[in-house]
């Protein structure tokens, strides 16, 4: 698979994820290519929360997830699109090339 779930941006890396609720446990499952008819092929990353997807407790969910994964404070997180949708953009605030950095050696660790 080519290409990245992520896009450095000035303010800081812009992550695009599927999420899926209800899992058996909190977790960060690895980069997905992801098929749409509107935008066609996207890498994203599969992150599993054991929350429901209802009044926006999956989302919270999400943000702690992502932050504890990268090790980044939550508050540097922004859900930038897809609120009510499985499919998610967020803004992780702070120095791009170095968040990117950070999100690859966590890769790395999780899938090894």
């Amino acid at each position: 698979m080519s290409g990245s779930p992520y896009r450095v941006t000035d303010e800081g890396l812009k992550l695009h994820i599927l999420v899926s609720p209800k899992a058996r446990k909190d977790e960060i499952s690895g980069c997905e290519l992801l098929l749409d008819d509107r935008s066609g092929e996207m890498v994203v990353l599969r992150v599993k929360v054991r929350a429901l997807a209802d009044k926006g407790f999956a989302n919270k969910a999400v943000l702690k997830v992502i932050a504890n994964w990268l090790d980044v404070p939550k508050t540097s997180i922004d859900l930038i699109s897809g609120s009510k949708a499985r499919y998610k953009t967020l803004l992780i605030e702070g120095l791009g090339k170095e968040l990117a950095q950070k999100f690859e050696q966590c890769l790395l660790k999780n899938v090894s």
